[in-house]
């Protein structure tokens, strides 16, 4: 593993020890903190060139259809 991949792992394991200590639950409203905490995990988490990747599948009827299929 390279050292930038180890560093968002650890990235990623640090605020999520800090989300389930700060008390972060799914029944209510999220916090400022706990929001800005996980846009910057899913920054860390999505490389910047994944931003601008294109699907490599046509969007028609049938690669859809395929897609069902697959995943329904």
């Amino acid at each position: 593993m390279n050292n930038l991949l180890r560093g968002r792992l650890l990235s990623v394991l640090m605020i999520g020890v800090a989300l389930i200590s700060l008390g972060c639950t799914a029944n209510q409203e999220p916090s400022k903190l706990e929001t800005k905490l996980a846009n910057l995990a899913k920054e860390v988490v999505i490389p910047m060139e994944a931003k601008n990747r294109r699907n490599p599948l046509p969007a028609n009827k049938e690669t859809i259809e395929q897609g069902r299929e697959l995943y329904m």
